[in-house]
């Protein structure tokens, strides 16, 4: 994973993600979220007024379809 390239577009999927700060995966999985729930929130505010709050939810609907 080190040697991935991140693009805009993944980071962005990335960060509307919000298993990244839940104990709960897609599948019901426990893992530890890589984020608290408020740097989601705040980092998520920066970017709905980066995209605007349709693109934001249209990459909220992705990560939550998996």
């Amino acid at each position: 994973m080190a040697d991935e390239q991140w693009d805009e577009e993944t980071v962005r999927q990335t960060l509307a993600n919000p298993y990244n700060c839940l104990s709960v995966g897609p599948n019901w999985d426990l893992h530890q979220p890589t984020i608290s729930e408020d740097e989601w929130i705040k980092a998520n505010v920066r970017l709905i007024g980066e995209i605007g709050a349709n693109e934001w939810l249209k990459l909220l609907l992705e990560n939550l379809r998996g």
